[in-house]
């Protein structure tokens, strides 16, 4: 498998060659032959703008790529689209910053929350996405997450229980870990943990271990969490990358110097992902940044294309 990362601005897909060590990018002719809507929304993922949704489509092998834009036009509810996810049954889910809206090539239906019912969407502001090993939608907001049931197209509300105080606290970042548990990353108030089966929240990293804060601190939020096979955590900070240990709540965190040459580059990482080969890939303010944890050494890939800012927003892995 091969990363694929986007950078922060508006360049095309950047594609991470692993045998030579060099970036190629992706251009639509180049790009593989996949089926309806958005062709695999995994190889894009994520193709978002701040102002609306671009699709694509194609024919087939060789055939023209056509592109079309999702806007509150076409019935988006917002055009500040901040997550998007494809489900196991290719329905396409868009989370703005009022509702969630699912789309199927060729229209869209929105969910916004409902204060008269208790099985609407928690919240009109949609921060992540993520989809359970059953098939159940996972929806982050602002005040806390939904799972929504595709068979009975209902929400369960899980809001954060108000002796956290954490009011206004988007959810950034959301994970089903080996046990069926979910791991919550937020934007001001450290790592949580939510049991589905009772509702009930605990608290795994929070301000007295430098995990929280107002925005206006920079550092406060966990934007990306992965697990690798034996169970850690890895979560992408604005302080760097930290390894979580759940079993035993032990944790450490990675930062630039802390490892001289072969440190983490940067401070600001967006996304972690484990690769096929157990080391830890980022997308990072520096570009693309490879960790293997049995060294505990970083490796910077900076021979990127020339790109409109520097640095990654996301990165995924195809299937070669």
């Amino acid at each position: 498998m091969q990363p694929l990362a986007r950078d922060m601005g508006s360049s095309p897909l950047v594609r991470f060659v692993q045998q030579n060590g060099r970036f190629v990018k992706s251009s639509m002719s180049e790009a593989p032959s996949v089926r309806r809507f958005v062709g695999s929304v995994r190889f894009l993922l994520p193709l978002i703008l701040w102002t609306g949704v671009l699709c694509l489509s194609v024919r087939g092998q060789g055939a023209e790529w056509s592109m079309e834009s999702l806007t509150i036009r076409q019935g988006l509810p917002h055009d500040d689209v901040s997550a998007i996810l494809q489900d196991r049954n290719g329905f396409v889910w868009l989370g703005t910053q009022d509702g969630l809206s699912r789309y199927d090539g060729v229209r869209l239906v929105t969910f916004r929350t409902d204060t008269s019912d208790s099985t609407s969407l928690l919240h009109n502001r949609v921060r992540s996405l993520t989809e359970d090993r059953r098939g159940n939608l996972w929806v982050g907001t602002a005040d806390g997450v939904s799972r929504f049931d595709p068979r009975t197209r209902r929400f369960r509300q899980y809001a954060y229980p108000p002796a956290h105080g954490l009011e206004e606290s988007f959810a950034w970042a959301i994970h089903e870990d080996r046990d069926g548990s979910i791991w919550v990353g937020t934007l001001t108030d450290g790592l949580l943990r939510l049991d589905p089966s009772t509702g009930e929240w605990e608290t795994a990293l929070v301000a007295r271990e430098g995990f929280s804060g107002r925005m206006s601190r920079g550092d406060a939020a966990i934007t990306s969490i992965a697990e690798g096979e034996d169970g850690l955590l890895w979560l992408g900070t604005f302080r760097g990358l930290v390894r979580y240990d759940p079993v035993s709540g032990h944790w450490k965190r990675y930062r630039p110097g802390s490892g001289g040459t072969t440190s983490i580059p940067t401070d600001g990482v967006w996304q972690v992902r484990v690769g096929p080969d157990r080391r830890i890939w980022l997308a990072t303010y520096a570009g693309l940044v490879r960790f293997d944890p049995s060294t505990e050494v970083f490796h910077t890939y900076s021979a990127m294309p020339a790109v409109s800012y520097p640095g990654l927003r996301s990165l995924d892995f195809d299937d070669n």
